[in-house]
């Protein structure tokens, strides 16, 4: 049989990813649908992850479309794009879905909207979404309240859906959020104690200009906080560490801290094992905080006492508690990853969850992976965005290292293995002209998907791109 030629496979694919646009495009649902057909059911507990990245507002003209990119579906101009990410909760998979650009935000009702067609498209493929995370931004609490989502009931049911889908907000921008407000207030806690930033301040101040450090890695980006450092998570997560609780601990005991400096002791030690628990990677670790949950670990048990005390927190000088955004979130996030964790270790074939699944990570590395492909720019413009778009999540699945992704999850539309169950001579006889039909072009992917990937090898798309065979991985016992 005579195979295609080279330019009529990069038609095809031209024509099937130049289809990618903003929002949820049927090819990527098309395609993922034939990846999800393949995984076990567990497998198929996800979650979806929502974003904004930051544009260069620019407009440029798309000959081959004949239309100009960089107005919004309103027509304003795009200041931002709007990503939706869907990742698997016990296999390392995920997948970027859709965008849309927005100018500064977007509508609340709009936001809701969106995500509810997302949920319901994703059930429709066969994929079990759990929940829900994305950051304290005023335009995402409006929408997820919108949604009917409270903080006596964080979550939400959506149609089409068999699971109620709960609100997580990410727990790396609540460390830093907590972080940035603690700079501002002191924090009473539990049986009256109170915890305060000077201490800190003047713990390092003295550890400086020690010889010998008890917090060698206490440095003044830690301390003097601006503009840019406050946005800096790894600087927070340093700040409320066991390092500089032992370290205030023991100036206290030689009498060079006063002794409420021990409270802030307290306190940064609970704040430490409190996010090791909920950014847990494997079943076992060296550190029992950072140990998987499992249906009958401490770690389990312990977010519900976490709740108990962030409860009992009180900002020293704020203007209204409630103005606190992450003290609130932190709430509704600990009910949510503790009510969530339960229902998959009950009867969903979970032996353990990893709360590393719960959070924005995947989708901040996705981010950096587009603006690495126009050689780092920070602020792309939405043709370059819409472009980076296109060949990290299309032409991964066909070479998983134009993603430019670093990370231990792999995307979805890498797990290509499909064996040919249609005739070869159909593929041939729909380009024997060597022109792909438009008109046609849907029924072509419908007929043709199975085939396209065992026809696109390495020998026809050498010169272009490279086909890979994606696996499985899921977190097992032997990860230790």
């Amino acid at each position: 049989m005579k195979l295609p030629s080279l330019s009529t496979i990069r038609k095809f694919v031209a024509g099937a990813v130049g289809r990618v646009d903003t929002g949820f495009t049927s090819v990527m649902f098309r395609l993922l649908s034939l990846r999800v057909s393949s995984l076990d059911k567990a497998d198929r507990h996800c979650v979806v992850v929502i974003d904004e990245m930051s544009l260069r507002s620019q407009l440029t003209y798309d000959k081959n479309l004949d239309r100009i990119i960089g107005y919004t579906d309103e027509g304003l101009i795009a200041t931002h794009a709007l990503v939706f990410m869907v990742r698997g909760l016990r296999a390392k998979w995920k997948q970027s879905i859709g965008f849309f650009f927005t100018h500064n935000t977007i509508a609340t009702s709009t936001l809701s909207r969106l995500i509810t067609e997302c949920i319901q498209k994703l059930c429709s493929i066969g994929l079990f979404v759990r929940c829900m995370v994305c950051d304290q931004g005023a335009t995402n609490m409006a929408a997820v309240r919108d949604l009917g989502c409270t903080a006596d009931k964080p979550n939400f049911v959506v149609s089409g859906s068999d699971h109620v889908v709960h609100v997580i907000y990410d727990v790396p921008h609540l460390l830093k959020s907590l972080r940035n407000n603690f700079l501002k207030y002191d924090i009473k806690f539990e049986n009256n104690f109170v915890g305060s930033w000077k201490h800190i301040v003047q713990f390092y101040e003295l550890d400086r200009a020690n010889p010998i450090r008890l917090a060698p890695r206490l440095t003044d980006r830690h301390v003097e906080v601006n503009n840019q450092t406050k946005m800096r998570v790894c600087l927070a997560a340093q700040v409320f560490s066991h390092s500089v609780a032992a370290g205030l601990q023991t100036r206290v005991l030689t009498k060079e801290l006063p002794a409420a400096a021990v409270q802030t002791a307290s306190f940064l030690e609970k704040i430490d094992t409190l996010f090791d628990v909920l950014n847990s990677r494997k079943w076992r670790c060296d550190k029992p905080a950072r140990c998987a949950l499992t249906a009958d670990s401490i770690n389990l048990k312990y977010l519900l006492s976490c709740k108990e005390f962030v409860s009992t927190w009180c900002f020293i000088g704020a203007r209204s508690q409630t103005a606190i955004k992450c003290h609130a979130g932190l709430l509704i996030s600990l009910q949510s990853i503790y009510s969530l964790s339960c229902e998959l270790l009950t009867d969903n074939g979970f032996a353990f969850v990893c709360t590393s699944r719960l959070n924005q990570d995947c989708l901040e590395n996705f981010f950096a992976g587009l603006r690495g492909k126009q050689g780092w720019n920070e602020n792309p413009t939405p043709a370059q965005f819409q472009t980076a778009f296109r060949s990290s999540v299309i032409l991964s699945s066909l070479d998983s290292s134009t993603s430019g992704i670093n990370d231990d999850d792999f995307a979805l539309l890498n797990h290509a293995h499909f064996s040919a169950t249609h005739q070869q001579e159909n593929f041939q006889k729909q380009y024997d002209d060597d022109v792909i039909d438009t008109h046609a072009h849907d029924q072509i992917i419908e007929e043709t998907d199975n085939d396209m990937w065992c026809e696109m090898t390495n020998e026809i798309l050498n010169s272009d791109i490279c086909f890979e065979h994606g696996v499985i991985d899921t977190f097992t016992e032997a990860e230790v």
